[in-house]
């Protein structure tokens, strides 16, 4: 979801960017997060990728249209993104899984 309001474009970019601090607390899902890559910090989340999301190569294409200019990011999990560099590290890991 994008929302025009203010200086800056606010983006929603859903489950498949996290930029959690920490992986969860509970054992099986920190392991989880932890083998897969998926936390912390700015990163694919490669649990949703593989096991929730059909069409991933899709989404990622659709947030990479959505990115224009310099939005605020808001992912599902963790603190908003509102640097310059963390839209390109979006951009980067987007373009990624995108093709």
């Amino acid at each position: 979801m994008r929302v025009l309001r203010g200086a800056r474009p606010v983006l929603y970019i859903d489950e498949l960017l996290g930029n959690q601090a920490a992986p969860p607390p509970h054992p099986f899902w920190k392991f989880a997060f932890w083998v897969s890559g998926s936390a912390p910090g700015l990163r694919i989340n490669r649990i949703f990728k593989t096991v929730l999301c059909t069409e991933p190569a899709r989404i990622a294409r659709t947030l990479l249209e959505a990115l224009e200019g310099e939005p605020i990011l808001v992912p599902a999990h963790g603190a908003p993104l509102r640097r310059a560099e963390d839209v390109v590290r979006a951009r980067a890991l987007l373009q990624s899984i995108a093709a």
